[in-house]
């Protein structure tokens, strides 16, 4: 099974069925199969060449979903790009994948300006709106290719997506994830987070996220997406009751900001029926009240990672309501456990089991497991050593069967859902020519799980200020990476090796309350 084959049997099965509604715009399943197939055709039509790699900037819009099935349809690999990103950060990733053509939205003509000179590979510009630089138009590619399905040689096991993520080098690696990953990803979703084949779903999370293999589930139920560029609790409000929302994909933040909502009881909200969230653990107190609010709706943390192509671990819906019913508010403190088609093991550095209750790195094979990354078969053979992919994070498994993360080795700080790796902000940090030695950790924050810290020695007899810090960084990184504090200090902690401590100064600078805790 191919991903064009998901918008092809929703057709068959639910062709007048509203599949995605995008403000004022709507896609049935039998446009949106024929729209991907006319985008396949185009591309394969002459604009690419089999095994190209197709780059996509835009922010949600109906034309990204057409992308997600049009593009590996043609044969071609959908290359996601973070918008988000300082345009220096796409020009790397760009000419590490070195795409031939790039779908863009007119939002982004200047940022398409910026980088198209350093960007040797693209061929083409395929412009959805005014795009300066485009040589091509989308809706006029469209309208001159065909809407039935064609064979153009996709095999099961061919890239389908690929999408960036940093390792503990802070360089961009692009994860390799193929037809088989991604549907293995939503089927191993659908088996242990329940849609019914009514059911109406917000989606606010980005598209350029490996967060978007949701929406494979969805289709493949027949179910409604609602799709919106950002996440508005009001607008979600009103979704509910003018829509019939059943559910929501997301980050505890929203559920946060929901509850805090001062109109959240001027809306008709009962049809929801499951929150599912991610990016970090819900607050025992804010899952009370969540579930006070609406009782008759379930929920669930899911996890994973870009390189699994989706979720792998599942804190389902029967533990969430053992935290309230039996007051087992320690069960948040768990990551969640295997989902049904993953095979999961906590080792050590030998890839010896650990016992229960002992620390060991979460090692998986599953279907949904990217099968490498873009052009580095160094990552691709350490990730992969010994048969089973290293996530990189260490894990403690109880007498139950959770799975609780204590650190990772990979020193990511996730922060409102979105990765940051602190070896490239460390790296940014460095160019300044007032600072010494910098360590970048992520400290708790109330609203967003975790927040960008950044720790400081400054060149003696200088005046550096937490203002320039971050003026600094605005140049270089995406602005969720920016440091959200800046602390200065005469020495860093280090052991004996020389390597710096950054769990005794995640320890200390938590102890210093840096962030005012959530209102209640």
């Amino acid at each position: 099974m191919k991903l064009g084959d998901v918008t092809a049997f929703a057709a068959r099965k639910f062709p007048d069925r509203v599949a995605v509604s995008f403000g004022d715009e709507v896609l049935t399943y039998r446009a949106l199969d024929e729209r991907s197939n006319r985008l396949a055709n185009a591309l394969a039509g002459g604009v690419i060449a089999p095994g190209d790699r197709v780059a996509v900037l835009m922010e949600n819009r109906l034309e990204y979903l057409e992308c997600y099935y049009g593009i590996p349809s043609a044969g071609a690999g959908l290359a996601h790009l973070n918008y988000r990103l300082h345009p220096r950060e796409l020009i790397h990733i760009i000419n590490d994948c070195g795409p031939s053509a790039l779908i863009v939205e007119g939002v982004f003509s200047d940022t398409v300006d910026e980088i198209l000179p350093h960007c040797p590979t693209l061929q083409h510009v395929i412009g959805i709106g005014a795009v300066a630089a485009a040589d091509l138009d989308y809706e006029e590619l469209l309208a001159g290719a065909s809407p039935e399905p064609a064979d153009h040689g996709v095999r099961e096991e061919d890239l389908a997506w690929l999408l960036y993520t940093s390792g503990t080098t802070g360089q961009p690696k692009g994860a390799m994830l193929s037809h088989r990953n991604l549907l293995a990803s939503a089927q191993n979703w659908m088996i242990d987070v329940v849609h019914d084949r009514g059911s109406v779903g917000y989606v606010a999370a980005p598209l350029f996220h490996v967060t978007g293999y949701c929406t494979i589930g969805y289709f493949l139920r027949g179910a409604t997406i609602l799709l919106r560029r950002v996440h508005d609790p009001e607008d979600f409000m009103r979704a509910c009751e003018e829509h019939g929302v059943t559910g929501t994909i997301g980050i505890p933040t929203m559920i946060v900001d929901l509850l805090a909502h001062p109109r959240i009881d001027d809306y008709d909200l009962s049809s929801l029926r499951e929150f599912l969230y991610g990016g970090s653990a819900i607050p025992a107190e804010i899952l009370r009240r969540a579930m006070q609010r609406f009782p008759d709706a379930t929920f669930s943390q899911g996890s994973g990672m870009t390189e699994l192509g989706g979720n792998v671990l599942c804190l389902d819906a029967a533990t969430h309501r053992r935290v309230i019913e039996e007051g087992r508010t320690d069960l948040l403190q768990a990551t969640g456990r295997p989902m049904a088609l993953t095979s999961a093991r906590l080792v050590d550095d030998d890839m010896n089991d650990v016992p229960v209750g002992e620390v060991g790195e979460l090692v998986l094979r599953a279907d949904q497991v990217s099968y490498g990354y873009w052009n580095n078969p160094e990552a691709t053979a350490e990730a992969n050593a010994g048969g089973w992919f290293h996530t990189g994070d260490l894990f403690r498994e109880d007498a139950e069967g959770y799975l609780s993360i204590v650190d990772r080795k990979k020193d990511m700080i996730i922060s409102g859902g979105e990765n940051v790796y602190s070896r490239q902000v460390e790296d940014v940090l460095h160019q300044h020519p007032d600072v010494a030695q910098a360590a970048v950790v992520g400290v708790t924050h109330p609203r967003w799980g975790e927040a960008v810290c950044a720790v400081i020695v400054a060149v003696p007899g200088t005046e550096l200020t937490e203002a320039a810090i971050v003026e600094h960084t605005r140049g270089h990184l995406a602005g969720y990476k920016k440091p959200q504090r800046v602390v200065f200090v005469n020495a860093l902690p280090r052991g004996a090796s020389g390597k710096i401590l950054k769990r005794e100064l995640r320890a200390t600078l938590e102890e210093r309350r840096l962030f005012a805790p959530a209102a209640s």
